[in-house]
């Protein structure tokens, strides 16, 4: 846990919104979920089972739980927090490759991070060792790694 907020708020690109995710957006969301993970998970496991991988998707997708990220009225990804009493887990954040690099990630990661600190609680994230630039953004953001698996690399802020 840090000992203060984790840093100094960004300004929201113009139209950044949430919302709760419906059932009908994960057609949207797994093409922007292969786009973003596709090489990441090749590197990590050295295959990418498309129809497997829709699969565990659309099984798996924590629906009305997820929110969808909107730039304007479109969406540009999808943000997973679990909030439990004594920590909060963040699942997923996915951000569609043209949104990447504009600040989105960094200001709703931000955002979790104060809402966890007001309430005094950690925010724990699990990462895949390939992924380095969210490794090095977590890290920015104020994670610390605490543990590893052979695929993952657990983190804490």
């Amino acid at each position: 846990m840090t000992s203060g907020p984790p840093s100094t708020p960004q300004p929201s690109p113009p139209g950044l919104l949430l919302r709760v995710s419906r059932q009908s957006d994960l057609e949207v969301l797994f093409p922007i979920h292969c786009e973003v993970m596709r090489g990441y998970i090749e590197q990590a496991t050295g295959t990418w089972d498309e129809a497997a991988e829709r699969a565990r998707f659309m099984d798996g997708f924590p629906v009305g739980r997820a929110q969808v990220i909107l730039v304007g009225y479109e969406i540009a990804g999808a943000i997973d927090v679990q909030r439990h009493p004594d920590r909060w887990t963040l699942n997923t954040i996915e951000v569609a490759p043209e949104w990447q690099n504009q600040g989105i990630g960094s200001i709703l990661i931000d955002r979790i991070l104060k809402q966890a600190h007001d309430r005094g609680v950690p925010v724990d994230l699990e990462v895949l060792h390939v992924n380095h630039a969210a490794r090095r953004l977590y890290a920015r953001l104020g994670f610390l790694e605490v543990s590893e698996t052979a695929t993952t690399v657990r983190m804490r802020a």
